[in-house]
């Protein structure tokens, strides 16, 4: 319990208790802890601090519910990592039961993708945080940024870019509605929600 966990560690634990009401209700009275069906108490990232494992620095952008950030591992720092903040004050029980759903989705996700045969276009989610104040959100940095401000900088667009590109974003949207055992809708398909690798 001393040391720091690697990249992942903690979103693994939470990930054993995601599916226990327990959890989500603790979360919304800001409880750390959870309990398992033979009634121990377990605790997962919420008792492990985001700052004890990761160093937060440059701000990427804010939105109407976090900041996003670069940030890096203390057992990893050369590797860069993105952190959506987000202040659970400004969140109401629907927005906190709706990050919740975004991780189990995530989580999920990042199994089926383990086939060799699905596409690999999902922001992959490295580690989550439940604290007091604010949840974090630690996933893979897309360093060359949105499809909107690639859009805005570059003078000319091709046929053969925009082709690949919605090549890329048919391919996903078709693994989400195919997805089993339950298709998934992402709902905000937009150029600022396509990230860019480089």
């Amino acid at each position: 319990h001393d040391t720091i966990p690697g990249p992942g560690c903690t979103l693994n634990h939470l990930l054993m208790l995601l599916s226990s009401a327990s959890l989500r209700e603790s979360a919304l009275k800001n409880d750390r802890s959870t309990t398992d069906a033979t009634g121990h108490t377990q605790h997962s990232s919420v008792n492990r601090r985001f700052d004890e494992c990761y160093i937060r620095q440059e701000r990427l952008r804010s939105g109407s519910f976090g900041t996003v950030y670069t940030c890096r591992h203390k057992l990893k720092p050369d590797v860069t990592f993105a952190v959506k903040i987000m202040d659970r004050k400004r969140l109401k029980e629907k927005d906190v039961s709706a990050v919740f759903r975004e991780v189990k989705i995530l989580c999920e996700l990042a199994k089926d993708t383990e086939d060799e045969a699905t596409p690999r276009y999902i922001v992959e989610l490295i580690d989550f945080f439940v604290e007091p104040d604010y949840f974090y959100m630690v996933q893979v940095y897309a360093a060359g940024g949105d499809v909107f401000d690639r859009l805005t900088s570059r003078k000319t667009y091709t046929e053969k870019d925009a082709r690949d590109l919605s090549k890329k974003l048919l391919e996903t949207i078709h693994f989400l509605h195919t997805h089993k055992p339950y298709p998934i809708v992402h709902r905000d398909l937009k150029p600022e929600n396509l990230l860019l690798c480089d």
